[in-house]
């Protein structure tokens, strides 16, 4: 027995002889720890991308002269560290939003209906 298969709904199998079945439920910890990787990593990129901007753009203008531009450095370190964590915390939070909502539809609705097939049917 696959521990997988759902015992309350029957295995359906579509025209081409694929197995069809029902994402019922998202775990919602898993969502949130998913998505806030996700999410922390991706703008994480984004962001050291702006830090070394912000960062050369300050040390240009500090040998110019502006004493001001070193504040720029701090801003740098802000967006490289401080705004991927941020935005981490933000995707999981509406990530795990996202799966309560789909598991209150999906229970009273029934789930999305996806099909499977092996590797080798083709794709």
């Amino acid at each position: 027995m696959n521990p997988y298969e759902s015992t309350d709904t029957p295995s359906l199998e579509d025209s081409e002889g694929l197995q069809v079945l029902a994402l019922q439920r998202i775990g919602v910890f898993s969502a949130f720890r998913l998505l806030g990787v996700f999410y922390a990593a991706l703008s994480g990129v984004i962001c050291v991308l702006y830090g070394v901007g912000i960062a050369l753009f300050s040390v240009g203008m500090a040998a110019q002269g502006e004493t001001a531009a070193l504040a720029g450095l701090g801003v740098a370190v802000v967006v490289v560290v401080v705004v991927p964590v941020f935005y981490g915390i933000i995707g999981g939070l509406f990530g795990a939003l996202a799966a309560f909502l789909y598991n209150v539809v999906a229970g009273r609705l029934g789930g999305l209906e996806m099909t499977f097939g092996s590797p080798s049917s083709g794709g």
